[in-house]
């Protein structure tokens, strides 16, 4: 793990950590973020052995993340390297996951990138096939060309809900924030050119309407209506919702939490971990439970956060990289069959 004490003098302090048979709660990508590693190994007394993950900051500001261990037999690999301008904002990912049964069946391949071009273009790569990304300022456009020559067009401007759509509520918030709607809008616009461009198409189809959110909390995807706080990462998560249930979750199941393999899988899943793990971060997983928290809870917040999984891996929030990581590790199966039914298996 290198953690960066001064980067823009090129100071580094490098420390390698090679863990076995540590605590199944222990999350080493938290440990490592939050900079408590230290103390937990110390703590833990934790011996020494095949390295499991790690974090590195890289002298030119980019960083890189892989992973690779087994759960139930399923052996898990994750590469992940994300580049930023001067100013920290993320100009290009590259992510790779594989999810490999005991008996070598493959049950998730995904490699994909995404590049911010000198042009103002974006390039978004996903299993070898390319999309292509324009966008108009002018007019709130924007133009999505694959590499077999089909093309996508579609304007932000006729999906925005007019101002007595919002809550005087909101509009306080949008006054206070961004001075008032159209500047909001303008922001909202930004934000896309930073998705790729299979969310892009997603909203193309999916969404009928976008209200922009106060906070990630008041979030929601119900009827075709993206109500969505200004975040790649929740709104990402708020697509998924569109994917699954394009008619609204509170409606009906959707066609992917609907799945009856899906929901074998994800029940076994969640029984084995709740017995192997009962009071491991509870509020969290609650979330993700048929019965725990909100009425909102359940398979279908399951199948949103694996498409962010899937999407936007590189969030900034560390609730979100929390969430997934859970996933990731606990539910390898479940992941494997939501990214398949979302259409991203190779």
């Amino acid at each position: 793990y290198t953690r960066a004490s001064n980067i823009l003098e090129g100071a580094f302090e490098t420390t390698v950590y090679t863990l076995k048979d540590y605590p199944e709660d222990f999350d080493i990508l938290t440990a490592l973020q939050d900079g408590t590693i230290d103390q937990k190994i110390q703590d833990m007394g934790l011996p020494q052995g095949a390295k499991t993950s790690s974090v590195i900051t890289n002298p030119d500001g980019s960083i890189s993340y892989a992973e690779n261990h087994t759960r139930n037999g399923n052996n898990i690999q994750r590469n992940y390297t994300q580049q930023t301008d001067l100013n920290g904002n993320i100009t290009g990912t590259n992510y790779t996951y594989q999810i490999t049964s005991q008996d070598g069946k493959s049950l998730l391949s995904l490699d994909r990138s995404w590049q911010m071009n000198p042009d103002g273009t974006t390039t978004t790569v996903i299993n070898g096939k390319t999309y292509t990304t324009s966008f108009d300022d002018s007019t709130s456009e924007i133009k999505i060309i694959q590499d077999d020559g089909t093309e996508t067009v579609f304007s932000l401007e006729k999906l925005y809900a007019n101002e007595h759509e919002y809550s005087k509520e909101e509009l306080n918030f949008m006054q206070q924030k961004y001075g008032n709607l159209e500047n909001a809008k303008k922001a909202f616009f930004e934000y896309c050119k930073n998705l790729p461009a299979d969310s892009l198409l997603t909203m193309s189809t999916r969404i009928k309407k976008i209200i922009i959110s106060k906070d990630a909390s008041h979030s929601q995807t119900d009827g075709g209506t993206l109500r969505t706080y200004l975040n790649t990462s929740t709104i990402s998560h708020e697509l998924g919702h569109a994917i699954d249930n394009p008619l609204g979750k509170r409606k009906h199941i959707g066609k992917i939490t609907g799945d009856e393999k899906l929901i074998k899988i994800y029940q076994e899943e969640f029984v084995n971990f709740k017995k192997s793990y009962p009071n491991i971060a509870q509020e969290l997983i609650n979330y993700f439970s048929q019965t725990g928290g909100s009425g909102s809870t359940g398979l279908s917040e399951f199948v949103a956060e694996v498409n962010m999984l899937m999407t936007n891996y590189g969030s900034n929030a560390d609730h979100v990289k929390t969430r997934a990581e859970y996933l990731v590790r606990y539910f390898p199966e479940t992941v494997a069959k939501i990214a398949e039914l979302l259409g991203y298996n190779n």
